[in-house]
């Protein structure tokens, strides 16, 4: 991907803007996490409830520590399968919103 490429990507997700992207089995739509903004359009372009929760996508398995409850069974799956195409579903810490 182009610098270029980058850079509007950035622009369009610090702005709460949402943008489509490939992971390795789906494509997925994204949002800054921290930006409400592009999380409300997630939900609305989704058309899903609110009440349940998004997935997180993480460029390194190691920062599933600061957004994540990890306990011993998610810690082994962690070291064992990422990276990789799986889904880890976790309780968010208290900071995260």
């Amino acid at each position: 991907m182009k610098t270029t490429e980058l850079k509007e990507i950035t622009r369009i997700l610090k702005r709460g803007g949402v943008i489509i992207f490939p992971t390795e089995t789906v494509y997925g739509i994204g949002a800054d996490s921290f930006i409400k903004k592009g999380i409300r359009k997630i939900y609305e372009i989704k058309r899903r409830d609110r009440k349940k929760p998004l997935t997180l996508h993480l460029s390194d398995p190691s920062h599933i520590y600061k957004f994540g409850e990890v306990n011993s069974v998610a810690k082994i799956i962690i070291e064992n399968f990422l990276p990789g195409p799986i889904t880890i579903i976790l309780p968010k810490k208290r900071n995260i919103p």
